[in-house]
């Protein structure tokens, strides 16, 4: 049984089993009119209308502090997550923080809970900060390896030494260059993504909102799995997969869609620009091949 997700006059009280929910409603920890939503769930329901749980009876409610943090669902069911939507109220780094958090590992509860209209501004610095900082911290990595390696070549041998330290010239002005390059790209590059998710979706039959709830989601997604790319080997191949997983979960619960029709979106351009891609190759071949002088090269070049 999935985790159960309290939340309590617009705060959230954390993630509960149904054993510790129906503990907390036993003691009073929990009311019957607290929101709890898990997994599968379309809306948020009070505790009270739960078939799960039993409430006891003269059991006085034990109120403790709500926690300060991340916007939740709040009592009359406004969605205002991610918390990067309140980082006003809640600080800039929680919030920051807490998008991540709430996009990479809880998807399903996050989109569920965003607004569907709300600007273009907010989402995309959320995805240049997180995809900047990505960028940033991804080749100041490599400046360090690099000079530790010149270090250690420049004991072995000088001349390792010397194209060691140009290629790390070469580094640090490709960050400068990159910190002003990044921005633009990001910027056009989130309206061309979004566009492609939501172009899919309509083929799909799964547009059911505006292209500006896509263009939420996209930005969310792709500024918090930007960072993935920061984990060692397979960050790269991770970042890419969980953006297909958690683009495919948010488009489904903003959209009202299912999730094998959000997959589809999502993929559907991917292997359309493959399959022009192979025919295009096919062709190129095809005209290659009918050139003797071409294909006299080209056997040479196999058997040597």
């Amino acid at each position: 049984m999935s985790d159960i997700h309290i939340n309590r006059a617009g705060q959230n009280l954390g993630i509960f089993t149904q054993t510790e929910v129906q503990t907390g409603l036993d003691t009073g920890r929990f009311l019957g009119t607290d929101l709890a939503w898990r997994a599968g769930m379309e809306n948020w329901k009070p505790l009270g209308q739960w078939a799960d749980f039993s409430l006891p009876v003269n059991v006085p409610p034990i109120i403790a502090p709500l926690p300060v943090g991340a916007g939740f669902v709040t009592a009359d069911g406004e969605k205002n997550l991610p918390s990067w939507e309140q980082k006003s109220e809640i600080g800039f780094f929680p919030a920051f923080g807490s998008t991540v958090k709430e996009v990479l590992t809880e998807p399903a509860a996050t989109f569920s809970r965003m607004k569907e209209t709300g600007g273009f501004a907010t989402p995309f610095f959320y995805m240049l900060i997180a995809a900047g900082l990505g960028v940033v911290l991804t080749m100041g990595v490599q400046l360090a390896m690099q000079g530790v390696l010149g270090s250690f070549a420049a004991s072995q041998n000088p001349q390792v030494a010397q194209v060691l330290a140009a290629q790390g010239i070469g580094m640090s002005a490709m960050l400068l260059v990159m910190l002003i390059l990044v921005p633009i790209f990001l910027f056009v590059g989130s309206f061309v993504g979004a566009a492609i998710w939501h172009v899919g979706l309509m083929i799909v039959g799964g547009a059911r909102k505006p292209y500006e709830a896509t263009y939420r989601v996209y930005c969310y997604v792709l500024g918090s799995t930007a960072l993935v790319n920061l984990v060692p080997c397979c960050g790269g191949i991770a970042a890419l997969v969980w953006r297909v997983v958690a683009g495919a979960i948010g488009l489904s619960k903003v959209h009202e869609i299912s999730t094998g029709k959000a997959v589809a979106a999502i993929l559907l351009p991917l292997v359309f620009c493959c399959g022009v891609c192979g025919v295009g190759f096919y062709f190129l071949w095809q005209s290659l091949a009918s050139n003797p002088e071409f294909m006299n090269s080209f056997n040479k070049a196999l058997h040597h």
